[in-house]
């Protein structure tokens, strides 16, 4: 992307307080990406646009969750095995834009729902 571009990525493994200790695995994956970019990306809508090019084509439903100035956040679940739910939400502030996805299987989504908003509606750019 050039002069001024960065991007930064972390993935995390959580377990829910409670779960099967004997299970491997994690109940939901939360995966945060930001890029800063040479310029400022403009609108919401935007980085929004930039990030679903980026991660390419997916099998997800999508509805809204909740919609701000800065972020939006939607509710996802994947119309395909293995069935993947979770929330989606997208940021932008200054020359950064940023995607973070909180996702889990649809038992624990389920069962989590709650729990799986807060992680995402809990992450704010500061």
């Amino acid at each position: 992307m050039g002069k001024g571009y960065r991007y930064y990525g972390v993935l995390l493994g959580i377990r829910f307080a409670g779960g099967d200790p004997g299970r491997k695995g994690y109940d939901c994956v939360v995966g945060m990406d930001s890029e800063t970019f040479p310029h400022p990306p403009g609108t919401l809508g935007r980085v929004e646009l930039h990030w679903r090019n980026t991660l390419g084509a997916d099998t997800f439903d999508r509805e809204p969750a909740l919609r701000e100035e800065d972020r939006k956040i939607y509710r996802f679940g994947d119309r395909e095995a293995p069935h993947y739910q979770g929330y989606e939400a997208f940021m932008v502030r200054g020359r950064c834009g940023y995607c973070v996805r909180v996702l889990s299987s649809k038992q624990l989504f389920d069962a989590n729902r709650d729990i799986l908003y807060r992680l995402a509606e809990g992450i704010k750019i500061i």
